[in-house]
């Protein structure tokens, strides 16, 4: 299990230089995967019940969301490789599907396995200020990906590191996830990007609104947040109040890509464009005279241009669903299920709600982060308690399965 939590505490590195380095076919982190993979088969193999790895909805979507977006790739995508692949990239998160819902099923698992998410962002906010302090007059976080990729991973554990800091009670836990929440909320706000900060705000407001405290902890977070934005010589509310000319060129360039991406669906609605194809054909749809290409910078418009509109109702009902369950499972442990599981379910939907709006700026389907938390959100259901009459109806059809034993067998 070390390593699988390593490998997440790796998760928002993107580009880290020597777990992202080749050796042979793969990086480092891939062959870190591999080994995961290899130990949830013996895990599965000698655990006592097998795991129900499609007992939710969001998890049968997931398949048909690999298979819609594997039939693009393969009928209209481009020239397969090992080394730069949207393919090899979703593939990797079918696997991250086996591991995560084959091992981690203990509550001792699922809280190791949180903590390591939190701490994946305090080792990737120290490395993000140090980047600052290298050069100041650069947004930091290409350790990520970029600032606003580093801002959306940050969405998603900044609500789970909140309320640990709440309620643990161990004392090096709170100090722990305290570091780490101060951490990133500091290299978040050095790296200004104002989609992740939408998002971040999205999801502490959904976190009060759904708190019994709710003015204590609108305090709280104000207090977190304020000396960031004031102290810190970058911020993103100073880029929403006074953009600067590179800030305006930025928003132009969104637009001309979700121009762009809007023309993809109307030409190819069924099965989009290819997977993997926005950037190498935006020239294609994009206005005359325009001389660049890029990613949509919108994550539900680059599954529906890639991939088809019918993709994209499922990848938002994938979402939905996830939310949905999230839901449930937190209002389920607030009355008879373990603390934790109450923690993780409220953290994660925050981090969800965040997301959704936050998706919105920025092309996010193969973030690794995101990823987790869906399918934590599948495995968090087996750690409630069943209810009576569940119990009693699997009693009752456990029964009649008996009682027709003798008419099959002719008696």
């Amino acid at each position: 299990m070390f390593v699988f939590y390593f490998l997440i505490t790796q998760m928002p590195l993107d580009q880290d230089p020597t777990w992202g380095k080749f050796v042979g076919a793969a990086t480092l982190i891939k062959y870190l995967g591999l080994f995961c993979v290899f130990y949830a088969i013996s895990h599965v193999a000698v655990r006592r019940s097998q795991p129900r790895y499609l007992t939710t909805m969001q998890a049968r979507l997931f398949l048909v969301f690999l298979f819609l977006s594997f039939t693009s790739y393969w009928f209209r995508g481009p020239e397969f490789s090992l080394r730069s692949s949207p393919f090899i990239s979703l593939l990797s998160m079918a696997f991250l599907f086996f591991v995560v819902l084959s091992i981690v099923d203990t509550v001792s698992r699922l809280r190791w396995t949180l903590l390591a998410a939190v701490a994946s962002m305090g080792w990737a906010s120290l490395i993000v200020g140090r980047e600052w302090m290298r050069d100041p007059m650069w947004r930091p976080g290409s350790i990520a990906g970029d600032a606003n990729y580093f801002a959306l991973d940050a969405c998603f554990i900044l609500p789970l590191a909140f309320l640990w800091v709440w309620r643990s009670r161990e004392r090096w836990e709170w100090i722990f996830a305290l570091g780490c929440l101060v951490a990133t909320i500091a290299s978040t706000t050095l790296g200004a990007s104002r989609g992740g900060f939408i998002a971040i705000g999205v999801a502490f407001l959904w976190l009060v609104w759904h708190s019994h405290r709710r003015l204590l902890n609108f305090i709280v977070i104000i207090i977190l947040v304020t000396p960031a934005i004031l102290l810190l010589p970058s911020s993103p509310v100073r880029r929403l109040i006074h953009p600067t000319d590179s800030d305006r060129t930025g928003v132009e360039y969104r637009r001309i890509a979700w121009k762009a991406g809007l023309r993809m669906v109307e030409r190819h609605p069924l099965m989009g464009i290819g997977l993997g194809e926005f950037k190498p054909q935006m020239d294609d749809y994009a206005d005359p005279g325009v001389n660049f290409s890029s990613i949509a910078h919108n994550t539900y418009l680059e599954v529906a241009a890639e991939t088809g509109l019918p993709n994209l109702l499922v990848f938002v009902a994938m979402l939905t669903f996830t939310y949905r369950s999230l839901g449930r499972v937190r209002r389920r442990a607030s009355e008879s299920g373990p603390p934790l599981v109450y923690l993780a379910a409220t953290g994660m939907q925050a981090g969800f709600a965040g997301y959704l709006v936050g998706a919105f700026f920025l092309s996010s389907e193969y973030m690794k982060l995101f990823w987790l938390w869906m399918f934590l959100s599948m495995v968090l259901p087996s750690f409630l308690p069943v209810r009576v009459g569940e119990q009693q109806k699997k009693f009752e059809m456990a029964m009649t399965s008996i009682d027709s034993i003798p008419a099959r067998i002719g008696l």
